[in-house]
């Protein structure tokens, strides 16, 4: 049986000195708000659920969940994580995951009997992986408990409720409440910063996440990054909805004041060669007067954590320098 609960039902769920209450084959659901008004309502009651210790073998199975257990247990508590997550360009803490003992390779397919076998006590996936959710409907199926995070981790705010959701998860709600105030306070000293500043430049956000640059969407991590360092997204103005394979047209027709350019691979600015070295975009003003910033993606992407301030905080130096 599956349980589907809202973020307030999961608050009200410590009700034991043991810390979570757990019901087995139990998928705690974050459903995406659209607006700040939407609150996640809870529906469909489950079985009498049963107290457990806080989880010790957490098999993270994306790169976000995975950082962010690592950032409210610590990665000794985790049995499998992403094979990304120990690359250095991705995370920001590649040799703490290496030491982690089983490594999920690339794939689009993950086998839920491989992940069993490796003694979970709780499974933590991301359902806008394809590959996971295909694991999601099979491991639900098991004895072990699974939270399942529905958003796509595509802003801060997103990133924080999810952190609450696994902090409840792992015991460690206060753990949670902790790294989100931190966070708040350095985005707080960011907008103080900006009070003065000019007007918004356009930014528009390219990602080599694939074999080929991508346009990051308006819902995506690095988009909002801009908005919280002092930018405005080009993609809006530009009537782009989603992340897309970048094209000259595109980026031409955003013509936006600067690019940002994030580096997921590792490849440097020669993965992004093929769009910005096409003769009609190096024409473009943004370009042609080299108003380009390129961030890793372990400071720029969901899988960053905590450490998207980090990003927030580059970003708004580099399109609001001091005086």
């Amino acid at each position: 049986m599956t349980a589907r609960f809202g973020t307030d039902r999961l608050r009200r769920s410590r009700l034991h000195p043991a810390g979570w209450l757990l019901v087995p084959a139990l998928a705690l659901v974050l459903a995406a708000c659209s607006s700040d008004d939407e609150q996640p309502t809870a529906s469909a009651a489950a079985d009498e659920p049963v107290a457990a210790e806080a989880p010790s073998n957490v098999a993270a199975l994306s790169s976000d969940t995975a950082e962010a257990v690592r950032a409210l247990a610590g990665a000794d508590r985790l049995v499998a994580v992403p094979a990304s997550t120990t690359n250095e360009h991705l995370g920001n803490y590649p040799d703490e995951m290496e030491q982690v003992p089983n490594h999920v390779p690339p794939s689009d397919n993950l086998d839920p009997e491989q992940v069993l076998s490796w003694g979970p006590d709780l499974i933590v996936v991301t359902a806008r992986h394809d590959g996971e959710q295909d694991a999601d409907d099979l491991l639900e199926q098991s004895d072990v408990p699974l939270v399942t995070i529905q958003n796509n981790w595509g802003s801060i705010d997103e990133l924080q409720e999810n952190y609450r959701v696994l902090g409840e998860a792992l015991g460690a709600p206060e753990r949670a409440e902790e790294l989100i105030a931190d966070m708040d306070a350095e985005l707080a000293a960011v907008a103080g910063h900006l009070t003065d500043a000019d007007d918004a430049p356009t930014v528009l956000v390219l990602t080599n996440q694939a074999d080929n640059p991508f346009i990051a969407g308006p819902d995506s991590m690095p988009t909002d990054l801009v908005r919280h360092a002092g930018g405005a997204p080009a993609v809006e103005d530009a009537g782009i909805e989603r992340t897309m394979p970048a094209e000259p047209e595109q980026i031409i027709r955003t013509n936006p004041d600067a690019i940002l350019l994030v580096d997921v691979l590792g490849k440097g600015r020669e993965s992004f060669d093929g769009v910005l070295g096409n003769e009609a975009v190096a024409e473009i003003p943004a370009v042609a007067e080299e108003r380009v910033l390129m961030l890793p993606g372990r400071s720029a992407m969901a899988s960053a954590g905590v450490h998207v301030v980090d990003g927030v905080q580059e970003i708004a130096a580099w399109l609001h320098p001091a005086g």
